[in-house]
């Protein structure tokens, strides 16, 4: 090519996609003890386009200084805001860690209920949040989102 820019036509391919704390666009922190705390941020890469769907799942295991957290007195939540942080949507929760704690049973695995397809568009993200009665360890603990993306930018 002479330095033409190829289009894509069509509508893109969505392609399976697990996003967990070892992806590079993830950011960490630790837990407060008793407050909503955002423990894994996904930042969207440029160029990308995250579709979240009914049916996507999320497993999730946390400890804090010295174990797993309690089942019953830990809750969790999904989020997505824009890149400024103003503009919030849940997607998933407020529901009790013992919901999103299975990661190999398809039976019981926790799913995400949304109505309808969210789509999120680069630079834009996709919080962990979490609110427990101790801090919480990112190091220790880990989480797995199963579900789509998209390698364009999705039309806004």
């Amino acid at each position: 090519m002479d330095g033409a820019v190829a289009i894509q036509k069509g509508t893109p391919k969505l392609a399976p996609f697990h996003i967990t704390k070892a992806d590079g666009n993830i950011t960490k922190a630790g837990g407060v003890a008793n407050t909503w705390t955002d423990i894994w941020t996904y930042e969207v890469p440029l160029g990308t386009g995250v579709i979240l769907q009914a049916g996507d799942t999320l497993a999730v295991y946390l400890e804090d200084a010295t174990a797993e957290v309690g089942n019953y007195d830990c809750y969790i939540k999904l989020e997505v805001r824009d890149p400024s942080g103003l503009s919030v949507g849940q997607v998933f929760g407020p529901s009790l860690y013992n919901r999103v704690k299975e990661f190999q049973n398809r039976n019981t695995i926790a799913r995400l209920g949304v109505y309808e397809p969210v789509k999120v568009y680069p630079r834009q993200k996709i919080v962990l949040c979490v609110k427990d009665n101790g801090a919480i360890n990112a190091s220790n603990s880990y989480f797995d989102l199963f579900t789509s993306k998209v390698a364009v930018p999705l039309a806004q």
